[in-house]
């Protein structure tokens, strides 16, 4: 398959090569999310979206795009399964200190990943964990107006009435 991963640049230490096997994004988008870490995302293509920071992705053809083996395992692996052995993802980055806190720790839901992306540059947030302080720190940088951007642009991507308007204007 000559078609580059839709998801070539958003990891740094991952790079895709000619020898992985690609999935289209449209099986992403009929693959229902069951995972309790990625809250509030309906199907594995809204996870993907999510997790390489594309928030405001409007709509572009599911049909031609994909994504390869490694970067799927990258982006839809459940990050901490287990709560009570981890710690606080994000403590380093808010609070600047490499002591990380290990209780009251929750999934940084949407809202959150788009302040860390957008006000602390931390990538590839959404489902890892954070802790209370983190979470106060970030709520009081939280724009409301960025997350009902994220709202309308994942609406008109998957609105089925808005995805077969345009594979018509692509001539299907």
């Amino acid at each position: 398959m000559t078609s580059k991963c839709f998801f070539s640049n958003c990891y740094d230490d991952v790079s895709c090569s000619e020898h992985e096997t690609w999935l289209q994004l449209s099986e992403l988008k009929m693959r229902k999310n069951d995972s309790k870490t990625f809250q509030k995302a309906d199907n594995l293509l809204e996870v993907a979206l999510l997790r390489a920071d594309f928030f405001y992705q409007h709509k572009f053809d599911l049909e031609a795009s994909f994504i390869c083996d490694l970067h799927r395992e990258v982006l839809l692996s459940q990050v901490h399964s287990n709560k009570s052995f981890s710690s606080c993802d994000m403590c380093s980055n808010i609070k600047g200190t490499s002591s990380r806190a290990k209780s009251d720790l929750r999934h940084v839901t949407i809202g959150q990943a788009i302040t860390l992306f957008e006000q602390y540059r931390i990538r590839n947030s959404y489902g890892k964990l954070i802790c209370r302080q983190c979470r106060a720190a970030v709520s009081s940088k939280t724009e409301n107006a960025r997350e009902i951007l994220h709202i309308d642009a994942f609406e008109c991507l998957f609105d089925v009435h808005s995805s077969m308007l345009f594979g018509r204007s692509n001539g299907r």
